[in-house]
């Protein structure tokens, strides 16, 4: 049984809405927050995204990985890439990459 506080989440208006969308050359995980969220909620599905996006850096380190804050959630997007070549080519900073693995593992 969910306790009360899970539950809040799956009825509108509190309800976060989580949705995957599929583009040509990857896809975005999508978290879409009710008007009135706690700053912790929306620490825990920041955290959440930090720790999906490392999990895919970890199995896929070519692939690029791109995460969007909005007024209304966040957006991850994962972009698949064959080669290190591709990765500079479609814009992934490494510099950028080495330091974000450095500060989740801290």
């Amino acid at each position: 049984m969910d306790s009360p506080i899970s539950n809040r989440f799956r009825q509108a208006p509190n309800a976060i809405a989580y949705n995957v969308v599929k583009f040509e050359g990857g896809w975005r995980v999508e978290a879409r927050f009710p008007k009135h969220l706690s700053a912790e909620d929306k620490l825990t599905v920041l955290n959440w995204f930090q720790q999906y996006r490392s999990q895919v850096r970890k199995l896929h380190p070519l692939w690029v990985t791109s995460f969007f804050p909005s007024d209304h959630g966040y957006s991850l997007e994962v972009r698949p890439v064959e080669n290190p070549k591709e990765l500079l080519e479609n814009g992934q900073n490494l510099k950028r990459i080495w330091t974000d693995e450095i500060a989740n593992r801290a």
